[in-house]
């Protein structure tokens, strides 16, 4: 049974919050893993930390990413893509 996210309370502990500006994703048959990196100007890793997701809930952040990143753009304009775009 798939939880329903409407009704995860997460009000009733602390959640860590973490900024990466750098992501790398590889995946498996079982799992989907995103290390994301936080880098400096010249290009020097200052942190880390993973996630992993069953490929299902990576096609659901997937889908989810994509509507929330619509909907930035109608109200904000194109997001520039990274240089090797």
């Amino acid at each position: 049974m798939n939880p329903n996210p409407d009704s995860m309370r997460t009000t009733d502990f602390p959640i860590p919050e973490f900024y990466t500006n750098a992501v790398n994703v590889s995946a498996s048959l079982f799992e989907v893993e995103m290390q994301c990196l936080l880098m400096d100007s010249a290009t020097q890793t200052r942190g880390a930390f993973h996630v992993r997701l069953s490929p299902q809930a990576a096609k659901a952040l997937h889908r989810a990413l994509g509507r929330t990143l619509e909907e930035y753009e109608k109200q904000h304009g194109k997001i520039p893509g990274p240089v090797s775009e």
